[in-house]
């Protein structure tokens, strides 16, 4: 019924004064209870999250701060480009070895013929 305190069907509960009784009502109600916390919780995160981020990424940047992050940039781009040029290395002298597989197992082939 709407305009209960706490909507569980508790009337069968209620006409037995047995332990499991109490129990099974304390335990709706914590559960009840739970679900409002928990739903007040993440609307509260839900609403000063995006306002904490704004207000980290608004705030003034100082020349140092710009200058340190160009240099962490340029040390990324730098050990990026250092692995690219590895890998190409890499590539290159995997397929000179492939070449000469392919050589040996062609004149291998001549050979026995």
């Amino acid at each position: 019924r709407i305009g209960d305190p706490f909507p569980v069907d508790d009337s069968a509960v209620v006409a037995s004064d047995s332990l499991s009784a109490v129990l099974h009502l304390c335990l709706n109600r914590a559960g009840i209870i739970g679900v409002a916390v928990t739903a007040v919780m993440s609307g509260t995160g839900a609403v000063s999250a995006p306002a904490a981020a704004l207000s980290r990424k608004l705030r003034p940047v100082g020349e140092a701060e710009l200058r340190a992050t160009e240099r962490a940039l340029l040390a990324a781009l730098h050990t990026l480009l250092q692995g690219n040029r590895h890998l190409a290395v890499m590539r290159s002298r995997h397929e000179a070895r492939l070449a000469a597989a392919a050589a040996a197992a062609t004149a291998a082939a001549a050979a026995a013929a």
